[in-house]
């Protein structure tokens, strides 16, 4: 199935901006269709970032690609799609003080109203409030040459980080390192990671960052396993736990999402311990009493990160030359879009990270 593009695409400018662009949207049918939109104008508080690097997410696949179905972020509306994102700001609005032609950016994938509960808390993710923004769901994300992002979305890219390291940094890796802070983790904590999708990698990788020495894997895929022991992420990989065995795990990750997968990770805790459940979708069984009371667990429910984390969390990369890119598993250019998407959900949760890059000047 090959990418449809409707209408040729133009190269006329005006004031060095193209007039028109390319942008993909998701019918819903498992297929890609790139079409030709105009180039936004940002307005007052907004900057028109071109779009060097975005990633395919897993809720894009499951969501929007496959089939137009409602999730945390909202439904699908036929936009262009792609929620995370790094550019290159071209042009800002009247107001803008905090960037400017030339600022490399990572956006991340929320604007909130900044004024409900989670908003004042930093948490633009959860907004509440009838002005909530989702790039890629209700108004256009990043898998364009251009998107227009509001300025309090944008978040200066620092050297050495590169535009992969920035789309991966605007959710994928900044909701692993939101588990991590919730969890307070720490040199002495033995971590384990439930599932290995691509926010399981980027929660070893940024563990190994803090100088957390002991971190395990339970995973079915075996070729999951695989990977993040070659890459030293972690000291043991299995695909589940010893049924004779005691959970004894001080901080817990579960990014499966899976009913099992959920259990796993409370009961592979150890008394006092943190978890922190990241995946979404599906029901779970468990006994309350048994499972967590009794064994005076703190469970965490972590959906996005506060944005000022994530500025903390590129200046820590940058500090460290960390680069999130090593988590990407395939890369392709725009031109290859049909065949980006195809892969991420040929992959399901096998841990594999889909990049796609465009290479306008």
């Amino acid at each position: 199935m090959g990418v449809t593009v409707q209408r040729p695409v133009t190269t006329r400018r005006v004031s060095g901006l193209n007039v028109s662009m390319r942008g993909a949207v998701l019918p819903g049918d498992s297929s890609v269709v790139v079409r030709e939109f105009p180039v936004p104008r940002p307005a007052a508080h907004q900057v028109l970032v071109r779009v060097k690097a975005a990633a395919v997410t897993d809720g894009d696949v499951h969501t929007a690609y496959r089939q137009h179905v409602e999730d945390g972020l909202g439904r699908y509306s036929g936009v262009i799609c792609g929620r995370e994102t790094s550019g290159v700001v071209q042009a800002v609005g009247a107001r803008v003080e905090s960037l400017a032609p030339g600022d490399r950016v990572a956006v991340y994938p929320v604007a909130g109203c900044g004024e409900c509960p989670d908003c004042s808390r930093g948490y633009p993710t959860g907004c509440t409030g009838s002005t909530r923004i989702a790039y890629g769901r209700s108004r256009n994300g990043g898998m364009a040459e251009y998107l227009l992002a509001e300025e309090g979305s944008c978040i200066l890219l620092p050297e050495p980080l590169s535009h992969v390291d920035g789309a991966l940094l605007s959710c994928t890796f900044s909701t692993a390192w939101e588990a991590l802070l919730r969890l307070q983790i720490d040199q002495e904590d033995r971590l384990l990671v439930v599932g290995a999708d691509a926010v399981a990698m980027a929660t070893m990788m940024l563990a190994r960052s803090l100088g957390v020495t002991s971190v395990s894997l339970f995973d079915e895929n075996p070729a999951s396993r695989k990977r993040a022991l070659e890459r030293g992420l972690t000291d043991f990989a299995a695909a589940g736990p010893n049924p004779d065995g005691e959970g004894g795990w001080t901080a817990v990750v579960e990014c499966s999402g899976d009913p099992e997968g959920r259990v796993t990770a409370l009961r592979s805790a150890a008394r006092w311990g943190r978890v922190a459940f990241v995946g979404e979708g599906s029901s779970m069984l468990f006994e309350p009493a048994q499972d967590l009371i009794r064994r005076q667990l703190t469970l965490h429910g972590v959906y996005g990160a506060r944005i000022d984390d994530v500025r903390g969390l590129a200046a820590h990369l940058a500090e460290r030359s960390l680069h999130p890119s090593e988590a990407a598993t395939h890369c392709f250019s725009f031109a290859d879009v049909e065949t980006a998407y195809r892969t991420a959900d040929e992959c399901g949760s096998s841990g594999c990270k889909v990049i796609v890059v465009f290479d306008q000047p």
